[in-house]
């Protein structure tokens, strides 16, 4: 998993059996194998911020400024239960 996708293209890595993925795309297809364990994760390290007033969109913003943006829509999506 990482962020620098341009240094490992799929046809040097690929022969070797390795899959190379965005961590936006990872976290996405963990909230879609199971949203509620991903929900409780990103619950709690909401709650470990040190402004405890943060809202669900004040960490959607935080991830999306850190290259998360799907991520950060599904927060939103989500922002009652987070």
């Amino acid at each position: 998993m990482t962020a620098n996708l341009r240094d490992f293209p799929a046809e040097i890595v690929g022969p070797y059996g390795i899959e190379v993925i965005h961590p936006d795309r990872f976290i996405i297809n963990q909230w879609d194998l199971d949203h509620i364990a991903t929900m409780t994760a990103f619950k709690g390290m909401r709650a470990r911020w040190r402004n405890p007033k943060a809202t669900p969109e004040d960490f959607a913003q935080a991830l999306e400024r850190n290259g998360l943006p799907a991520t950060a829509q599904r927060i939103r999506e989500a922002a009652e239960l987070i």
